[in-house]
C-alpha cells in the first residue's frame, strides 16, 4: 500500500462518508490509535486534492496520512481523548493567536490552524511567526519550544499563570534550549527501548512531557479521599507516554521497562529520561555535560524509588504497599500528615518553580536541582552544609513537607523527648535536638540524594558512594537499626563517636 499514490487511495474513498476507509487498519497501526477508533473516508477527504497530488510526488503515503491523522483530523480520537475537549482545542477557551497576527482571526478559537500551517500563506502572505528553519515535519510555524513560547510567554490569555518562557529562562531548568533537531514526533519515539533519549540523541522538549492535543486545564491537587492516587497524571500531563520499570531486588538498577501509552502516573513520564531506559548503562548513573545544576552525572531514579528499598519517598507506591516504614503523622506537615504510609506523591511536589503564582511543574527554578523550596544539602551559598543548628532556618528544603523544629511550612515540632527513652503519644524522638548532634551536617547521617536509600530513614553509610555520600566522604554512620518504638544507643554506630 505504501507505494500507491495518495490521490488513488483517497479518491477511491470519496462518497463513502463515515464508513471506515479500506486502509484504516494500516493507518491505525501506524499511529497507534486506541482500540475501536476509526479513520473514516470523511476524514481523509478533508485533505485538499491539490495538496494530495503535490505531496504524493515527494512523501511516502504512510507519512502523509500519519501526519494528517496525528495533527489535523479532530475526528480521530488520538491517545486519551478528542482534541476538541483539550485545553488547546476547546472552542471557547482554546488556542487563539489572533493577537499575534490579525489574520488568525479568520480561524475559530481552538482551530488546528493556529499552530499548523496547512497551506503556504494566509490571505496571500506568510503569517507570523514564520519558521526559521524551513519546512517542519509537524507543519507547525516554528519548531519545538519556539512554537509553544509564542503563546506561553505571558502575552496570551491567562498572563503570568501561563508564562512558561520565564521559567525556562531560570538558572536551573530542563534545558530544552540546548537541543535542536533531536526530537522527532513523540509517537515515533516509543517502541525503541529508549534509544531516542540517549547519546547524541539525548534531549528534552515540551512534547516529551505534554501532549498538546490531549492536555486539559488543571494541575494536581492532594486527594485526601484516595491518597494512594496522588501520583496519577494531572490534566496537563494527559496523553503523554511513559515507562514503568520492572523492579527487582532492593537498590538494583531496573533494566526492563513496560511502555505505558499513555502514562497513568507522573513518574512514568519522568523515567523515560531519568532511568536506565534512557541511560542504558546498567550502572545506576549516566554521565552528562549539559546539566544546568552543574552535575557531571545524573542518578537512576528507578533504582532510587524502587519499592523494595528500605526507604524512599512514595513516588512509585505507598510506604505500606512497599518495603518502607512510614513516618508518623507528627513528623509531617499538612497535607502529608493526613495519611502517612497510605499516600503517594508527585516528583513535582519537590521540583518546580519557587514562585507559586507561576505554572506548576519542573520547568525552571531559582534553586539548584529544580527545588521549589530552599536548598539542599548546602545553604544558598552552595558551599556551607546545613547542620542541626539550622533547624529553625526556613531555607532548609526538607521543611517543605517535614516538621523539623519550630515554626515552618509544615508547622509543628519534630523531637519531643530523649533518645533511648520511652516514646510519647506523638512517637517522636529528639535525635535532631540533642546537643551532641547539633554541629553535624544533615548529610552526616542522611543521603544527599533523598529519593530513596538501601537503609532505613534515608540513612547513608560511610561506605556508600557519592553522590549519596556527599562528596564521597561526609557520611559517618556505619550501622543503623530502625526501631518502631524506643531506640537504644546500640542501634546507631558512627565513625565520629562509635556507639552512641
Amino acid at each position: 500500500m505504501e507505494s500507491e499514490s495518495v490521490t488513488k487511495i483517497t479518491d477511491d474513498l470519496i462518497g463513502r462518508d463515515d464508513k471506515p476507509c479500506s486502509c484504516s487498519a494500516r493507518i491505525a497501526e501506524l499511529i497507534q490509535l486506541p482500540a475501536g477508533d476509526k479513520i473514516t473516508a470523511k476524514d481523509l477527504v478533508r485533505i485538499p486534492v491539490v495538496f494530495r497530488k503535490f505531496f504524493s510526488r515527494f512523501i511516502n503515503l504512510s507519512w502523509l496520512v500519519t501526519l494528517f491523522c496525528l495533527f489535523l483530523l479532530p475526528a480521530a480520537q488520538v491517545w486519551a481523548g478528542a482534541y476538541s475537549s483539550s485545553a488547546h482545542g476547546n472552542s471557547s477557551t482554546g488556542v487563539d493567536r489572533s493577537t499575534i497576527d490579525s489574520k488568525y482571526s479568520a480561524f475559530a478559537t481552538g482551530s488546528c490552524a493556529h499552530c499548523h500551517e496547512q497551506h503556504a500563506s494566509l490571505e496571500g502572505s506568510e503569517p507570523a511567526p514564520t519558521s526559521p528553519s524551513g519546512p517542519n515535519a509537524a507543519m507547525v510555524f516554528s519548531p519545538e519550544e519556539k512554537l509553544c513560547f509564542t503563546c506561553h510567554d505571558g502575552s496570551a490569555a491567562g498572563g503570568s499563570s501561563r508564562d512558561i518562557l520565564t521559567q525556562f529562562n531560570e538558572t536551573y531548568r530542563h534545558p530544552i534550549d540546548l537541543y535542536s533537531g533531536r526530537h522527532t514526533l513523540s509517537k515515533l519515539e516509543y517502541g525503541k527501548n529508549g534509544a531516542p533519549f540517549r547519546g547524541s540523541l539525548r534531549h528534552v522538549e515540551c512534547t516529551d512531557c505534554h501532549n498538546p492535543h490531549v492536555a486539559q486545564p488543571g494541575t494536581q491537587t492532594f486527594d485526601t479521599s484516595n491518597p494512594q492516587n496522588n501520583n496519577l497524571v494531572s490534566n496537563v500531563l494527559k496523553g503523554v507516554w511513559g515507562v514503568d520499570p520492572t523492579f527487582g531486588a532492593a537498590w538494583t538498577v531496573p533494566t526492563s521497562f513496560t511502555e505505558k501509552i499513555p502514562a497513568v502516573k507522573e513518574y512514568q513520564i519522568c523515567l523515560k529520561c531519568h532511568s536506565n531506559y534512557a541511560f542504558n548503562t546498567g550502572s545506576g548513573s549516566y554521565s552528562v555535560s549539559d546539566s544546568p545544576s552543574g552535575l557531571s552525572s545524573v542518578t537512576d531514579q528507578a533504582m532510587e524509588f524502587n519499592p523494595a528499598n528500605a526507604s524512599y519517598h512514595p513516588v512509585v507506591t505507598t510506604a505500606n504497599l512497599g518495603n518502607a516504614n512510614s513516618l508518623l503523622a507528627s513528623r509531617l506537615g499538612p497535607p502529608w500528615n493526613s495519611a502517612p504510609g497510605d499516600q503517594t506523591m508527585y516528583c513535582s511536589d519537590c521540583h518546580g518553580d519557587t514562585d507559586s503564582s507561576k505554572p506548576d511543574g519542573p520547568h525552571g527554578s531559582t534553586n539548584k536541582y529544580l527545588l521549589k523550596w530552599g536548598s539542599w544539602p548546602t545553604q544558598s551559598d552552595g558551599t556551607t552544609l546545613w547542620t542541626l543548628n539550622d533547624l529553625s532556618n526556613s531555607g532548609i528544603f526538607c521543611k517543605l513537607c517535614h516538621t523539623l523544629s519550630g515554626s515552618n511550612t509544615g508547622g509543628g515540632n519534630w523531637g519531643h523527648f530523649f533518645w533511648s527513652y520511652n516514646t510519647d503519644s506523638s512517637g517522636g524522638n529528639n535525635v535532631h535536638t540533642q546537643s551532641w548532634h547539633r554541629n553535624y551536617s544533615c548529610v552526616t547521617c542522611h543521603s544527599a540524594v533523598p529519593h530513596g536509600s538501601k537503609h532505613e530513614r534515608l540513612i547513608v553509610y560511610a561506605s556508600d558512594p557519592a553522590p549519596y555520600n556527599y562528596n564521597g566522604n561526609t557520611a559517618k554512620i556505619t550501622k543503623f537499626t530502625f526501631e518502631s518504638g524506643s531506640y537504644s544507643t546500640s542501634d546507631c554506630q558512627a565513625t565520629c563517636s562509635g556507639i552512641h
